[in-house]
């Protein structure tokens, strides 16, 4: 039933879908852009709809209580305590730049361009 209700776009979420499918498709445009000169214009990946509505500690304790070793947890923490991200285009990377940051119990968005 939770099969039929999730949305495509959670495909890291489905049986037998997996992010790394989307992470695929989108290195091969890139790839291929140049290829084909074909000018890249926007690139865009929204997460807020799978982690907008988690509470990392209720979310940190179910991975306890199921058998998760804590330094696997601990890992998975300070990945997203704050987490940034460059942009490479043309040969040039970006300054590094602030994503995401959970505080406590939110996930918050920052919203910032490179």
């Amino acid at each position: 039933m939770r099969e039929e209700q999730a949305r495509e776009e959670q495909d890291g979420f489905r049986t037998g879908c997996e992010c790394i499918d989307q992470t695929f498709t989108l290195r091969q445009l890139l790839d291929h852009r140049h290829t084909f000169q074909i000018p890249t214009i926007i690139v865009f990946l929204d997460i807020r709809a799978t982690f907008s509505f988690v509470d990392g500690t209720a979310l940190w304790d179910y991975l306890l209580r199921n058998g998760l070793p804590e330094k696997h947890v601990s890992l998975l923490q300070d990945l997203h305590r704050r987490t940034s991200g460059q942009v490479r285009a043309y040969g040039h990377l970006s300054l590094s730049f602030c994503c995401i940051q959970w505080t406590s119990t939110k996930l918050q968005y920052i919203n910032s361009s490179p």
